[in-house]
């Protein structure tokens, strides 16, 4: 079992549990316990919402702390072809696989099945959908990059151009 279906089992049985501690058997009819035990699980789902919603992200200054630092890092451009070879440029030993690609070219980053990946595009749209791709594919380690490329040229970080 993997470490999301523990947490969300965990917090059913917590769930149940209060509902339990709120039941009393002399004053409350069986019917009670559920009602009791729907509402406590009612309260908890926007807070697993978005704890199981919520990817991985690292910022623009982390992501550069990686790209110096962890060797295993893998960055994926997802923007176009052209966006990724043009002006401004992409950033230095990221591999290029547009969106509209990565599901057809998925084998060629199995390597990296647990090993980090980063994910970047132009803001972070496209990433979060690559993001949700890699999971359901079983990558363990998917990050989306925060601001995207936009944000990266704004800081003023270095880029390689192909020419």
């Amino acid at each position: 079992m993997n470490n999301k279906a523990i947490q969300i089992v965990i917090l059913i049985l917590l769930t149940v549990m209060v509902g339990l501690a709120f039941y009393n058997r002399e004053h409350l009819p069986a019917l009670s316990l559920v009602a009791i035990t729907a509402f406590t699980l009612a309260l908890f789902i926007p807070v697993m919402m978005a704890q199981f919603g919520r990817g991985r992200t690292l910022s623009i200054d982390a992501l550069q702390q990686e790209l110096e630092n962890n060797k295993e890092l893998l960055l994926v451009d997802l923007r176009s072809e052209s966006d990724y070879q043009g002006e401004p440029g992409h950033i230095d030993g990221a591999i290029n696989i547009p969106l509209e690609r990565l599901q057809d070219q998925l084998s060629a980053l199995d390597s990296h099945l647990d090993k980090p990946v980063a994910l970047i595009c132009s803001g972070e749209r496209h990433s979060k959908k690559a993001a949700h791709l890699l999971k359901r594919k079983g990558f363990s380690l998917v990050y989306v990059v925060k601001g995207g490329m936009q944000k990266w040229i704004n800081r003023g970080f270095p880029l390689a151009l192909n020419r």
